[in-house]
């Protein structure tokens, strides 16, 4: 299981990589698009995002939008030794600085702390997705550990370049599934098997 992960991850990085940056801007405001119109969006008072790094799909319209709307926005801490993720309140984009892995991380005090309630919804990075919530991340376990302290009041959700969602992914018992897989072409609700839009 470990070889097939390591495997995949290998070829899906080159692929992302490969993504000239315009196509990739362009795709990502496409992908965040259609982020913005989910109900669970449009529903939450709290969005946890992640500071795009290495190609990944970008958040930053999310971010405008959401502190644009009034909604208290999220970004995490990475610690290494424990593998977690501490969310902390940003307020604009230059209350990020570099931090653990050479990824921006907030800097304030004001921690998340998890609704009882379906309140607050994490878009989540990946290597690859599912159409049925399956995700492949770097492999440190970081958002996996997250995402199953949450509880119901947070809903998850992948954004990804349509080239990352496979039929399935090689899972482990402990690999979190997301509730949404979101692309440039569809938006899948892995909640319901073979349900999507376009």
């Amino acid at each position: 299981m470990a070889d097939q992960k390591h495997r995949l991850r290998k070829v899906m990085r080159k692929c992302r990589d490969a993504l000239p940056p315009e196509q990739a801007w362009a795709l990502s405001r496409s992908i965040q698009l259609r982020a913005l119109a989910l109900e669970c969006y449009r529903c939450a008072t709290a969005v946890l995002l992640y500071a795009a790094v290495d190609n990944e799909v970008t958040t930053d319209l999310i971010r405008d939008e959401a502190l644009a709307a009034g909604r208290s926005v999220f970004y995490p801490i990475a610690d290494p030794a424990a593998r977690t993720l501490d969310f902390r309140a940003v307020h604009s984009s230059t209350d990020l600085r570099p931090g653990h892995f050479g990824i921006p991380e907030p800097q304030g005090a004001e921690r998340f702390v998890p609704p009882q309630s379906a309140a607050a919804i994490v878009f989540v990075p990946g290597l690859a997705f599912s159409a049925s919530g399956q995700r492949l991340g770097r492999g440190g376990g970081f958002y996996d550990r997250f995402l199953a302290s949450t509880g119901p009041g947070v809903t998850a959700v992948g954004l990804a370049y349509s080239f990352q969602v496979m039929e399935r992914l090689p899972q482990e018992p402990w690999d979190q599934r997301l509730a949404y897989v979101v692309t440039e072409r569809a938006v899948f609700d892995a909640r319901t098997p073979g349900s999507w839009q376009a």
